[in-house]
């Protein structure tokens, strides 16, 4: 496997005889897009890291369209992430789904943003209330509104345990035991993910006589000597290969999916841009163009963190008048 098909993809794996799947997630480019001009500090980074590659795994587990919100609000010293991933289920099948995600964080004030380094002296200290949480919005075609799920953050030692809080919201969404760990740097997210298969699934292919009670902690123990220079740098199925050779026999590794940046760029986002604009009507988009020295209406796009300017012609061209 080449390092340009590697840039960001996920790779899905089971172990069949054991009741256990996995997906292992390399973020490269995608990722630099996402934090690039921002000068997010590393907490910062980490949590938005994390929380990206959680998106990725959690949209790829869809079956149809859908676009997914995962927001985690705190008060210090990270005051809000929001990511999201939409997935894009192909509609031939000589072509593959697609996977876009994008994502923004916004520190507290007494948070330096401005550095790359972080303070020993509390800097990294959490402080979260009763209205700190992850929430998950799960939204579908033809539906309304979204599915909502939530779950407080896990704060431990006044650090927050991000990995345990994404398994905690796992274990309620889903029910089933799960394992993740996840590498954060300036150039690469990655990630591991174990997680029991439901009964039903596990009975398929499994002699109830012979079923390995242990497989799963197992597998979870060999999952967590895994390190960021061999997911960065090795070949995926040289990576799952040994990290799990004495499960060798049931490992089966699927076609991995390739995993994009958003960018809100194209003509779709103009139009909803052209939308929004309508929505005001006429009169007030004009005054609020007057009231700018410049005579210039802009709207910013915090996720993708760009500020569009619209002119007095934008906005004749909008509304399709000429202006007085």
């Amino acid at each position: 496997m080449s390092s340009t098909n590697k840039q960001n993809e996920i790779h899905r794996f089971m172990f069949r005889n054991l009741a256990v799947m996995g997906n292992l997630i390399v973020l490269n480019s995608a990722w630099q897009d996402i934090i690039k001009d921002r000068n997010y500090s590393n907490i910062t980074k980490e949590i938005l890291g994390g929380l990206t590659l959680f998106s990725v795994l959690f949209a790829d587990k869809m079956k149809r369209d859908v676009v997914l919100n995962f927001q985690l609000k705190a008060i210090s010293p990270v005051e809000f992430v929001r990511v999201e991933a939409i997935k894009e289920i192909a509609q031939s099948l000589n072509k593959e789904n697609s996977l876009f995600i994008r994502g923004m964080a916004r520190s507290s004030k007494n948070s330096n943003e401005n550095s790359n380094k972080i303070s020993n002296e509390n800097s990294d200290n959490f402080i979260s209330d009763e209205n700190s949480y992850l929430l998950m919005n799960l939204m579908l075609p033809n539906h309304k509104q979204p599915y909502q799920s939530f779950v407080p953050l896990v704060i431990e030692n006044k650090k927050l345990n991000l990995s345990k809080t994404l398994t905690e919201f796992l274990q309620l969404s889903e029910q089933q035991q799960s394992y993740i760990k996840i590498f954060v740097s300036d150039d690469f997210v990655g990630g591991i993910f174990l997680q029991k298969m439901p009964e039903e699934n596990s009975n398929n292919n499994n002699n109830n006589n012979n079923i390995d009670e242990d497989a799963f902690n197992r597998l979870c123990n060999f999952a967590n000597t895994l390190n960021a220079t061999e997911l960065k740098n090795l070949d995926a199925t040289e990576i799952l290969f040994r990290l799990f050779n004495e499960d060798i026999k049931s490992l089966e590794v699927f076609i991995p999916e390739n995993i994009y940046y958003r960018n809100n760029s194209g003509y779709d986002y103009l139009n909803k841009i052209t939308q929004i604009i309508k929505s005001m009507g006429k009169e007030q988009a004009f005054k609020l163009l007057n009231e700018n020295a410049e005579r210039k209406i802009i709207i910013s796009d915090e996720m993708s963190n760009k500020d569009y300017e619209l002119t007095e012609m934008d906005l004749v061209k909008i509304f399709n008048d000429n202006c007085e």
